[in-house]
């Protein structure tokens, strides 16, 4: 009869771990867990917004050209966006030179609900009396793209000037030594392109997925306002990634 044999490995206790450094191992994973995990979240959620951002820069312009085609004007906007009609006239013409989009002249319209909300800023903004604000487009023409993007369509008049009070970087009033409001003269583009890369879907804050196109005569420019995500788009076409800072609207501050 064959003996078994039995292979034994003695347990070095020394080395084993406790029930209580195990505890206090996993808690420090979990702390470190719970401050990394949002960052990197926030992170590769920006990532994503900036690819969304360079396609629908693209799209834009590439339904511009199309536009342009149409009306028989290469390098001419002021036949697609012509000023003596409505924004909503304008928008519908504009929704022509997409493919399977929705036009949605308000948010009753079936399928439009989605369409009216409010972008927060790109970094804190006020109405010039100290209180954080947000943009409300929700009035405006909207069109629907098939991946959920949402533009809107503001038709203005050409090289018209606009006289502006001007407002220090948060938006507050400016005024001379008497307090007197101080004014300046601008020249607005004709018409403005508004676009939300994900549409009524978060963050809805100008900068991170949303944005402003300037339309003039004979070019669309990125509207140079910071607040309305100018120079975070110019950033991401890049390649140099989103500029925007988070705020609570309806906030009190002073500066």
């Amino acid at each position: 009869m064959k003996k078994a044999f039995l292979l034994y490995f003695p347990i070095n206790k020394e080395h084993a771990f406790t029930l209580a450094e195990v505890l206090v191992t996993l808690g420090i994973i979990g702390v470190v867990a719970a401050l990394t995990l949002p960052a990197l979240i926030t992170d590769y959620r920006d990532k994503e917004l900036e690819t969304r951002a360079k396609k629908a820069y693209s799209i834009i312009n590439q339904a511009v050209q199309k536009g342009q085609v149409a009306h028989g004007v290469v390098g001419d906007n002021t036949a697609l966006f012509d000023e003596n009609k409505t924004s909503e006239e304008v928008a519908l013409d504009f929704s022509k030179c997409f493919n399977k989009v929705k036009f949605c002249k308000n948010s009753k319209i079936a399928g439009c609900k989605n369409t009216n909300y409010r972008i927060k800023y790109n970094s804190l903004w006020s109405s010039g009396t100290g209180v954080s604000i947000d943009s409300d487009i929700s009035g405006l023409p909207k069109i629907v793209l098939p991946d959920g993007m949402i533009l809107a369509v503001q038709q203005r008049k050409f090289n018209e000037v606009t006289h502006q009070v001007q407002q220090d970087e948060y938006g507050n009033f400016k005024t001379d030594a008497d307090g007197n409001l101080l004014y300046f003269d601008y020249v607005d583009p004709g018409a403005f392109i508004y676009f939300d890369t994900n549409g009524a879907k978060g963050p809805n804050q100008f900068g991170r997925d949303a944005f402003v196109l300037g339309v003039w005569e004979d070019k669309i420019n990125i509207h140079g306002w910071s607040k309305t995500g100018g120079n975070s788009l110019k950033s991401i076409l890049m390649g140099n990634g989103i500029i925007y800072t988070d705020y609570n609207v309806g906030e009190e501050f002073q500066f």
